[in-house]
């Protein structure tokens, strides 16, 4: 079993829940494809760019390889900031994603083949939700690949408390 990095990843748990509460609505009104991506691109523990999946053509999408030239959140993200990151050294950057569906719920958000094919020349680590909706880092250096948070437990920091009704009958 390998060695786990708690004060990390409960940094990365609790910026991922940071993130969803600060996008989610903006995703679910201004994104108009059924699955809505966000991805961040981090240099150590700053923020430096945010991108969002959209229907949007574009020559460097095309270039890239993503088909009818739509951006994929990644590649709005990495756009924004690569002249800034190319000589960063790759153990410093994280790629954060993040996928909600039009009802809330998270989804997996792992890079595509295409995306991967840049991201691992890039980055060193990912944060991202997975096939449950819980919360996967996976180190592009070692291979390292562990859960840091459960759907539960990652739906119920994000998602507001809900008041449970009681119907008294007669």
């Amino acid at each position: 079993m390998t060695k786990v990095d708690i004060p990390m990843e409960k940094f990365y748990s609790d910026l991922v829940v940071y993130l969803i509460k600060e996008n989610m609505q903006f995703m679910i009104d201004k994104i108009e494809m059924p699955k809505k991506h966000c991805t961040v691109i981090m240099v150590d523990d700053t923020i430096l760019s945010t991108g969002f999946n959209r229907f949007k053509t574009s020559q460097i999408a095309i270039e890239f390889g993503y088909e009818y030239g739509e951006y994929h959140s990644e590649l709005d993200a990495i756009i924004q900031v690569h002249s800034q990151i190319v000589d960063i050294p790759k153990h410093r950057l994280t790629m954060i994603n993040f996928r909600l569906n039009r009802f809330r719920n998270l989804g997996i958000s792992r890079p595509c083949s295409k995306c991967l094919s840049w991201v691992n020349k890039l980055f060193g680590n990912f944060v991202y939700t997975n096939t449950f909706g819980g919360l996967t880092k996976e180190s592009l250096i070692t291979g390292e690949c562990h859960d840091i948070m459960s759907s539960e437990e990652l739906r119920e920091k994000f998602l507001p408390k809900t008041r449970q009704h009681t119907h008294a009958f007669s």
